[in-house]
């Protein structure tokens, strides 16, 4: 599914023209609510995580905004974006599909972060229905703490394997580390890093105080549990 939403609703909207951000984060919109609701069910566990997972997107975005900017990146690290902007007869706004790629990246990591830190708040809250919010978040964020650290270590991992080859060659060359972070390709994968791990730091917190919410909440909402679905599977 994550794969049709690319090739289906990405790819053709980026190639029809339409700005490459915009039609990403639609695609983004419907990759985190159909593959949550469809993996784990219409549950307000699912509920708290997809809602989770759209604030966190959205700082993840402006921060990605803000990080491109700030490194004057022109989205012409990778070599293939100057075929790209050829067939494309530079009409593709190239910065745009860098804070998309970006945005994609991120979000593979980011919906099993959240999901897992909504499902370990229900779980807390069927054990002992009568704690209280304060205690109910702090308890997630110790789990929720552990999670992140190793969630994030997993990205960096991630990143620095795509690039071991081009770590390899400047290490051969003894390139100096201050000129080969200043290159754009290199100042590229550190940014998508750096956001991508800011983006996911955010999720967790941001997850966990909804679902909490949620959670001591849910007795109180009436008829409305007929629609929200039960708390978890």
């Amino acid at each position: 599914m994550s794969l049709a939403i690319i090739v289906l609703i990405i790819l053709p909207g980026i190639q029809g023209g339409h700005d490459p951000l915009s039609i990403s984060i639609l695609g983004a919109f419907f990759f985190v609510g159909l593959s949550l609701y469809i993996i784990y069910g219409w549950t307000v566990k699912t509920h708290a995580a997809v809602l989770g997972s759209f604030i966190a997107l959205a700082i993840t975005g402006l921060l990605a905004f803000i990080f491109i900017n700030q490194a004057k990146l022109t989205g012409y690290g990778d070599e293939n974006m100057f075929y790209i902007s050829q067939i494309t007869q530079n009409t593709l706004n190239v910065r745009s599909l860098l804070l998309a790629s970006i945005l994609i990246g991120t979000l593979g990591v980011l919906d099993d972060l959240v999901i897992a830190q909504a499902s370990a708040v229900f779980e807390l809250y069927k054990n002992n229905p009568q704690q209280t919010y304060r205690n109910l978040f702090k308890s997630a964020m110790n789990i929720g703490q552990d999670h992140i650290a190793a969630t994030v270590n997993t990205l960096v991992l991630a990143y620095a394997g795509a690039s071991l080859p081009m770590l390899l060659l400047f290490s051969f060359r003894n390139v100096d580390f201050s000129l080969a972070i200043n290159l754009e390709y290199i100042a590229e994968e550190v940014v998508r890093m750096m956001v991508g791990s800011l983006g996911l730091f955010a999720a967790v917190p941001i997850t966990t105080a909804l679902a909490a919410f949620i959670a001591i909440k849910y007795r109180k909402l009436g008829k409305l549990k007929t629609y929200l679905g039960p708390l978890n599977t």
